[in-house]
Parts: C-alpha cells; sequence; structure tokens
C-alpha cells in the first residue's frame, strides 16, 4: 500500500512493466508457441517479396547500433529483425509555412509538439502529396528533442518535417509490442547522442534500429498483460503492486530489473511513507534542537583558550620594585 502512494510510484511501475516485457520476463513463455525462428523465416520471405514489388528497398547507409550496447537483453529464443524492413518507414515534408494557420482550415499538420495529442496546432491550406498523410493509428516519432514514439490519435493529418511515420507492419507482429522496445532504443540513442542544446535523430540512425522478435502468440500475450497492468485504476493500482512485489524472484534476474523500484522506494523513505509513524517518537524539531545544542557545547569545548598578552600600560610597579630593578638598596 505504501509503495502505491510514493511519489512517482505509479510511473516507476510502468517502467518496471515496460521493462519486464521487453526482456521476455512478464508472461511465461509457452512451448507450444511456433518458435521465432518459423516467424522469422516468414518475415524474410515476406521482406523479399516487397522487394520485389518496390514496396522496401534498402536503404543506402545506416548507423549501426550493436546490440551488446542495448540496455535490455532478450530471451536466446526470440530474434531480431530490421525497423525498416517490417514496416513502412516515412518522413515528412517540409511544408511552406506561409500557408499554415490556426483558424483549422486546411489538413491539420503534425509537428514535433503535436505528437502526443489527438489535434494539431496547425494547419496547412493548400496542395499536398498523399503520401504524406497519417492516418488514425500510425506511430509517429520526433525526431528532434526527446524522440517520443507515439501512435496518432486524431484524425487525417499532414507528416511535417522532422517526423517519422511509421505504419503497415508485416502479419505477425504485434505493433502494441514492437513499440516498446523501440520507444527504449530511441530513448538509447537520445543518451548517446553528443551533447547539445538540441539533439537530432537521423535517418541512418533510423535505418540501423533492429527489434526484438518474440513469437507471435507471445507478443500478444505481453502487450495483454502491459494493457492489464499499466492500465489499472486507482483502485486496482494496488493489488498489481503487490503482484509484482510477490513475484520479484521470479521476474527479477539482474540488478537493473529493479533499478526503478528502487528510485520509488527511496522516495517513500524520503516522503516518510516507508515506515508507519508513531506518535510516541520524539518530535523531529526536539531532535534537531538538541543536536544544534550539542554542536554548539561542542565548539565551546573546542575553542581555544584566548593568550594573554604583556603590556607595560596595563602593568604598574612600585617605586621598591622599581629601585631595585636599578641596584638600589
Amino acid at each position: 500500500d505504501r509503495f502505491s502512494e510514493a511519489s512517482g510510484a505509479v510511473a516507476a511501475l510502468r517502467r518496471f512493466v515496460l521493462d519486464l516485457a521487453v526482456r521476455g520476463r512478464l508472461v511465461a513463455q509457452d512451448a507450444k508457441d511456433e518458435p521465432a525462428a518459423e516467424l522469422l523465416k516468414d518475415i524474410e520471405t515476406r521482406i523479399a517479396a516487397r522487394k520485389l514489388a518496390s514496396d522496401f528497398v534498402e536503404p543506402r547507409s545506416a548507423v549501426e547500433i550493436p546490440l551488446s550496447s542495448l540496455p535490455f537483453t532478450v530471451p536466446a529464443s526470440w530474434g531480431w529483425a530490421r525497423l525498416v524492413a517490417i514496416a513502412d518507414v516515412s518522413y515528412g515534408f517540409a511544408f511552406d509555412s506561409s500557408r499554415f494557420n490556426s483558424s483549422r482550415v486546411g489538413m491539420p499538420l503534425i509537428r514535433i509538439r503535436d505528437i502526443s495529442r489527438a489535434d494539431t496546432e496547425a494547419y496547412y491550406e493548400g496542395d499536398y502529396d498523399p503520401a504524406y498523410v497519417v492516418q488514425h493509428g500510425d506511430y509517429v516519432v520526433g525526431m528532434d528533442g526527446d524522440f517520443n514514439l507515439r501512435q496518432w490519435r486524431g484524425r487525417d493529418a499532414l507528416l511535417n518535417q522532422r517526423v517519422m511515420r511509421i505504419k503497415n507492419w508485416l502479419e505477425g507482429l504485434a505493433a502494441d509490442f514492437l513499440a516498446i522496445p523501440l520507444q527504449m532504443i530511441l530513448d538509447h540513442l537520445h543518451r548517446s547522442t553528443s551533447l547539445t542544446t538540441v539533439k537530432h535523430l537521423s535517418a541512418k540512425q533510423a535505418n540501423g534500429i533492429y527489434l526484438p522478435i518474440p513469437p507471435t502468440a507471445e507478443q500478444r500475450r505481453i502487450v495483454a498483460k502491459v494493457d492489464e497492468l499499466t492500465a489499472a485504476d486507482v483502485l486496482t493500482f494496488r493489488e498489481h503492486v503487490r503482484f509484482q512485489l510477490d513475484h520479484l524472484p521470479r521476474l527479477v534476474m539482474h540488478q537493473r530489473d529493479v533499478h526503478q523500484l528502487r528510485e520509488a522506494i527511496t522516495n517513500l523513505a524520503a516522503l516518510g511513507k516507508l515506515v508507519t509513524q508513531d506518535p510516541a517518537d520524539e518530535p523531529a524539531l526536539a531532535l534537531v534542537n538538541r543536536l544544534k545544542a550539542i554542536v554548539a557545547d561542542t565548539r565551546n569545548r573546542e575553542a581555544p583558550a584566548p593568550e594573554e598578552t604583556f603590556s607595560l600600560r596595563q602593568r604598574h610597579f612600585s617605586p621598591v620594585t622599581c629601585s631595585r630593578l636599578h641596584g638600589r638598596s
């Protein structure tokens, strides 16, 4: 219960759930599932067919992203496939800004700032190529800033420059699942990009992205479990927290798996919600005042005594003493 009340606990649990999902530890793997190797064979066949139909052309250049550098590992039974080969990936157009308007005249225009919305701030009034029309359900990625991946929930809109669109995933692939590792890889690229005021994602980097491919049935189970856990309302969230904590020995196999949970627990401690507060305890203010007194007393004891200085002006000599100094009797 205390975990569910922590600041950021919901976000931490969701990140934890997604991390388990992409590592193949959120749901049980079923030996009855068609192996991922068979799915990959089908994918290769479909990719070859796309090439023959000129629906897919191998990119001329790509920035290789070593799988060993990614922030997650996957089960050995899974495979990998290139993003641009298993879906249609395209990039926005630099529409004439003089034709932009905020009066909702023409077609909505998806700019980076609009990715997480269901509508756009700007509209475009003019001719356009239908190839740049984004439809409800397509995935869009901001190529500047945070590299956010979102599924477009608005009506048909135009794809503006510096926004990437992903659609038409090959059969046997659950886009809702693949979006999870894709966002993690985009975050990895964002962290790896040199420090600049605004970070940029290049088409060459996108061309080098490979996504983990579990069996189709496992993809669906993962998506269902993620939806169940991340869509929890206030009343059911605590039950999901208990589920995750009760199953940590099965789910956690690496220290990185509990990083986000550790953050939430640390937040609990800082907020005073990790343990029960006892009214019989000494008030914190009294403890602070006592500590101040101890510190002050310690400083007084350690302070050195002032040195005594000799000054003739401070000394008064009697005549007898002075005469004796001159050798008189």
